[in-house]
């Protein structure tokens, strides 16, 4: 009773979720297990047994390597785990709309891509700011929406201290793509530090002479 081949293909990732889907062995079901040590007895972050090639992870952390192994059952008899297929969770999450923001501080590193995805609570739409950082010749995009679809909606290049965008869908989508210049790399590539917050308040106007 083998394994499906590796690796699985992990899609639909989030902040808190992912949909992991292997091939078809013949198996009478399949057994998977995740866990974000690359070790079958590492900690459990999920685990179930399914007669499909597919399976929907959820409660996961943002930012953070997971490792889901798959085996097939045959004849009731469970095989030999699979080696464990890697795959990082979006960092982002689920803003509350009480007037409070999230923050973030991230330092890059070089040839890398790094993606954010946050979801408003109530649907308001989202306002970012940026505090301060320094990307060169980086690239540093968001998109109003869940994915990186069209064209982005703010490209942010050098200083973007004071810079900001805003997502009227309620879901706003971050992406950062490091080359050889990198936070980690020089000391002039500033970490990037934002706050986002729903903008679901009324500016407050004035009379001006």
């Amino acid at each position: 009773c083998p394994p499906p081949a590796w690796p699985d293909t992990v899609s639909d990732v989030s902040f808190q979720g992912a949909l992991v889907t292997w091939e078809p062995t013949g198996s009478e079901a399949y057994e998977y297990f995740v866990s974000d040590v690359n070790s079958i007895s590492g900690p459990e972050i999920a685990s179930d047994i399914t007669s499909d090639a597919e399976a929907a992870i959820e409660g996961l952390e943002p930012a953070t390597v997971y490792y889901v192994f798959v085996r097939g059952i045959c004849d009731g008899e469970p095989g030999i785990w699979s080696l464990g297929t890697p795959f990082t969770s979006k960092g982002g999450g689920v803003v509350l709309c009480d007037g409070t923001t999230m923050q973030e501080n991230y330092c890059s590193y070089q040839n890398q891509v790094v993606e954010w995805m946050y979801v408003s609570d109530d649907g308001s739409p989202l306002r970012i700011e940026f505090q301060s950082g320094f990307v060169g010749n980086q690239s540093l995009q968001a998109w109003d929406g869940p994915t990186p679809s069209g064209a982005a909606g703010y490209t942010g290049t050098g200083n973007i201290t004071g810079t900001h965008f805003q997502a009227a869908s309620g879901v706003m989508f971050i992406r950062l793509t490091t080359d050889n210049g990198a936070c980690h790399a020089q000391d002039w590539y500033l970490p990037v530090q934002w706050r986002i917050g729903c903008r679901n308040c009324t500016d407050p106007l004035v009379t001006f002479a």
